[in-house]
């Protein structure tokens, strides 16, 4: 799910920054899995353990990746294909 799509489902369609702020002071991560929320391209963003968690976490959970650093995508994304786990 991107971050406009969760802003979209909580009723609120133009707060994806608001979402992205709620996501990065996320106490439970484990219990809320905010790990799973990505940007409107499927590429990574913000994750209060960083990046490389946030792909490692991904990456358990059957997703697999294009690029590296900063360009790191969903790899289905690049297929022109909504990503599927």
């Amino acid at each position: 799910m991107t971050y406009s799509e969760l802003a979209r489902a909580v009723g609120h369609p133009k707060a994806a920054r608001a979402v992205g702020q709620v996501m990065a002071n996320n106490p439970f991560a484990l219990l809320i899995p905010c790990h799973r929320v990505v940007g409107s391209d499927y590429s990574l963003h913000g994750f209060g353990g960083g990046l490389d968690m946030k792909e490692w976490l991904l990456a358990q959970e059957g997703w697999q990746f294009a690029g590296k650093g900063t360009s790191r995508r969903l790899k289905s994304e690049v297929k022109g294909q909504k990503p599927r786990p």
